[in-house]
């Protein structure tokens, strides 16, 4: 009986130390801390302390992963894809969302890797095309849509604009650039009863508030706005 009882402490204790070992061991593996940039080094630093309360959390471990490819850690970043990958999450780290894995392309590892990512996640396909943004630059964020005029609305971060796509696909400006005080537009809600259009931007001017802003669907105008 002590040796159950003895055996089921060392998997509890042995577990959280198998997770973690990495943790403090890249902590003193980064031996050219002076190096890394600033902002970079807090990020590693915070998304660790998220790791130790949430060993599995992909995320976190793509996200760290990057950070160490960025800084020529190609070891550590293969090693945390690695881990990331057991999660079954879908993460791809291949170009866009993982630029900073390019330089690994041709590692081995890496590519053994994306296979087994590929394999265990195939796209599935059930959709149809419905129109084609002809914007490169807009960085769409929120999409909304108006089922009794049958249009579409897209907000856009790097042009703090709203477009709108009516059923022959044409996009039009429904509020152009920083337009009433506009800021980056992010999510956004059609009410259909009241036709208005909720958008959520943030400020045009850094450290005000935020602000959600109700336009009128068919107009455009502002019905209502609000600090938060």
């Amino acid at each position: 009986m002590r040796i159950t009882r003895l055996t089921i402490l060392v998997v509890c204790l042995a577990s959280p130390l198998t997770v973690h070992k990495w943790v403090a061991a890249r902590q003193v593996s980064d031996t050219a801390k002076q190096s890394i940039p600033p902002e970079t080094a807090r990020e590693m630093a915070d998304l660790k302390k998220v790791l130790v309360g949430n060993p599995g959390d992909p995320a976190a471990l793509f996200n760290l992963a990057m950070d160490y490819a960025a800084i020529g850690d190609k070891t550590n970043a293969i090693e945390l894809l690695e881990e990331m990958s057991r999660a079954h999450a879908g993460l791809d780290p291949q170009a866009p969302a993982g630029r900073p894995f390019v330089s690994m392309e041709n590692d081995p590892r890496f590519r053994a890797l994306i296979a087994k990512i590929q394999k265990e996640n195939s796209p599935i396909i059930r959709s149809n095309e419905t129109f084609v943004l002809k914007e490169r630059d807009l960085a769409p964020e929120g999409i909304a849509y108006d089922p009794v005029d049958h249009k579409f609305y897209i907000s856009s971060i790097s042009k703090r604009k709203i477009v709108v796509v009516g059923k022959d696909g044409i996009a039009t400006d429904f509020k152009q650039s920083g337009q009433d005080g506009l800021g980056e537009t992010l999510g956004m809600k059609v009410d259909a009863k009241r036709r208005f259009l909720w958008v959520v931007s943030d400020s045009s001017a850094p450290g005000l508030p935020g602000r959600i802003r109700c336009r009128a669907v068919r107009t455009g105008n502002t019905g209502f706005s609000s600090t938060t």
